[in-house]
């Protein structure tokens, strides 16, 4: 009641992040959050929901249920952008729910500046498709680096020979994880 309150009184336009994820038991989950800014000009975000969405997973079916979401907090007239990933979904979702926010009230540009596509998504699309370019020699260093660190004995061997040939080396092997795409970076930083 509080937030919807706070929501009600915002002077500005809010912004909307919208993610839909799967568990690892693949049900779906639905996180929705509100940017803003304040009447002291500081930036607001707050979760407005966080939900189990049952199937179907489409655009028309999710558009309809965040459009019932800002009807619930009473900002259908107060958005300006929506940010969200790259699906194909997500595509539908936006037009529909353009459609039904224009019924509300204007969109700010007719809605031209509504769909804001994730910057880091965008960017993580970029390093993976940049990483399978070079998947074959990665895959010789993780081979070498998970051999390496599953013996102590190999550990001080690699030890023994980077002092031996005077590499100024205090880094340890390190071995990346697959969706830390930094460790992957810093495995082929320490080999």
């Amino acid at each position: 009641e509080t937030l919807k309150h706070a929501l009600e009184n915002v002077k500005s336009r809010i912004c909307l992040t919208f993610d839909l994820w799967s568990s690892s038991t693949t049900d779906g989950y639905l996180a929705l959050t509100a940017h803003y800014i304040d009447e002291n000009w500081v930036l607001q975000k707050r979760i407005l929901n966080f939900r189990h969405i049952p199937p179907p997973h489409n655009g028309v079916s999710l558009a309809t249920g965040v459009m019932d979401l800002l009807r619930e907090w009473g900002i259908e007239k107060k958005i300006f952008s929506l940010t969200m990933d790259n699906a194909a979904y997500n595509d539908v979702l936006v037009n529909v729910l353009k459609r039904h926010l224009k019924i509300a009230g204007p969109l700010v540009c007719d809605g031209e500046f509504f769909h804001v596509r994730c910057g880091a998504h965008i960017l993580n699309l970029i390093v993976k498709a940049g990483l399978e370019i070079v998947e074959q020699p990665l895959s010789k260093i993780r081979e070498s680096v998970m051999y390496v660190r599953s013996s102590e004995a190999r550990k001080v061997k690699v030890a023994e020979c980077i002092a031996r040939v005077s590499i100024n080396c205090k880094k340890k092997v390190r071995q990346d994880i697959s969706i830390r795409r930094n460790s992957t970076y810093l495995m082929c930083e320490s080999a």
